[in-house]
């Protein structure tokens, strides 16, 4: 009984593992213009920051709300792009001209973030067994890059370009990773039940 519910609940949750490749590919964006784009207009690299955390919002939202009914973490994520989208419209109807601004923005996006990311992967670990691991690893990176943004206020523009892009990259990259996981779970579901067992011990 117990398999058959991870079986349905790795099908359903993988339905929407592209949210997870769409949002891994956003952040690495971000992390790029960060890093090669360091001149840029610091209004623009929020506005830029804000549009990233709105369409992060969106899929997680939608991510979310497609497996309520079977998902274990689905509350998490949709905690995450509630925030996320909230965060995004306070950067444009915020846009001081000021480092301190983006940092906290970022800073809180980060922390939100990494939370929604640990609860999720704790959530499903039942299900994603070893593969939680990406995710769990995902938020604690995420936290700690929030925290030290908070805890070093005074830190220059250039300074945050830097530490926000290798975050972008990284993060971007172990999400994308966590995503294929669990579409590779999703269709491991979908084999008749005599070639899961066979090959249980691959996945």
């Amino acid at each position: 009984m117990f398999q058959e519910m991870n079986t349905v609940y790795s099908r359903e949750v993988g339905r929407y593992w592209w949210a997870g490749v769409v949002q891994g590919v956003l952040l690495i964006i971000l992390g790029l213009i960060a890093l090669l784009l360091p001149r840029i207009a610091l209004v623009a690299l929020i506005f830029t920051f804000g549009t990233f955390a709105i369409l992060d919002g969106i899929f997680a939202i939608v991510a979310a709300v497609g497996r309520r009914h079977v998902s274990k973490d689905w509350g998490w994520r949709l905690v995450q792009g509630i925030l996320s989208l909230i965060i995004g419209i306070m950067a444009f109807a915020w846009p001081a001209e000021t480092a301190l601004v983006l940092l906290l923005f970022v800073a809180a996006w980060a922390i939100v973030h990494g939370i929604t990311q640990i609860g999720g992967s704790i959530a499903l670990r039942g299900i994603v067994g070893r593969h939680m691991g990406v995710l769990l690893l995902s938020g604690i990176l995420s936290i700690l890059f929030g925290l030290f943004l908070f805890t070093v206020p005074g830190v220059g523009l250039l300074a945050i370009l830097w530490t926000l892009g290798i975050y972008g990259v990284v993060c971007g990259i172990l999400l994308i990773i966590h995503s294929f996981q669990i579409r590779s779970l999703a269709e491991h579901a979908e084999r008749p039940s005599e070639y899961r067992e066979g090959g249980a011990g691959a996945i």
